[in-house]
């Protein structure tokens, strides 16, 4: 039995190319994930997969929602953005 997790998120880094991205998104539905995020810090957005056909792009400084899988999780891009500060 193979699990899968329901949300996959990748944060996208300079070394990614959009065909390992897009095997990788294929790979996720595939094996029965239901909602994929791809976060781009450079560009500040996440792009909200629910299918490898189905996307919609949030920008700066947008909401990120986690609906239907994860109802009223909402998340500002500014906030999800924002530099790390050390306690």
């Amino acid at each position: 039995m193979c699990l899968s997790p329901n949300l996959a998120i990748e944060v996208l880094s300079a070394g990614n190319t959009v065909r390992e991205m897009d095997e990788k998104l294929h790979d996720y539905f595939d094996h029965d994930v239901e909602l994929v995020w791809y976060c781009d810090p450079v560009q500040q957005t996440v792009t909200v997969y629910h299918s490898p056909t189905d996307s919609r792009i949030v920008r700066y400084p947008e909401l990120l929602t986690g609906d239907p899988l994860l109802p009223g999780f909402t998340v500002s891009l500014p906030e999800l953005f924002a530099p790390l500060v050390a306690p």
